[in-house]
């Protein structure tokens, strides 16, 4: 096992035993892509595979996130919009797949 693999796998449990222990402590559920985002601005990171340079372990990814206000990772849906046609203008070369985008405390659902 090289260490890329190592480390990946350190990741993925301490992210997961951070969550569990988070959602304890805190009496909310947090779940692991929750705390993978906190640690992504915690840390500066792009993306939480960057992480991967860093030894971590549970109590560090802990100790990162004290305080960390999860709740605004959770937006609240205010209303719901369904057009029976598409509001993209015929013409358009796009390729639209099923997704779900977050972007500046908005969830936009693509179907």
């Amino acid at each position: 096992m090289d260490i890329l693999e190592v480390r990946i796998r350190n990741t993925i449990a301490a992210t997961r035993e951070a969550a569990t222990i988070i959602s304890v402590q805190r009496t909310e559920a947090v779940t692991v892509r929750e705390v993978e985002t906190a640690l992504c601005e915690r840390l500066g990171l792009d993306q939480i595979a960057d992480i991967l340079d860093r030894d971590v372990d549970t109590a560090a990814v802990v100790a990162a996130l004290e305080g960390f206000d999860f709740a605004r990772l959770r937006p609240e849906k205010l209303d719901e919009l369904r057009f029976d046609e598409s509001i993209i203008p015929e013409g358009v070369p796009i390729l639209l797949t099923e997704a779900e985008v977050k972007l500046k405390g908005e969830i936009w659902v693509v179907h």
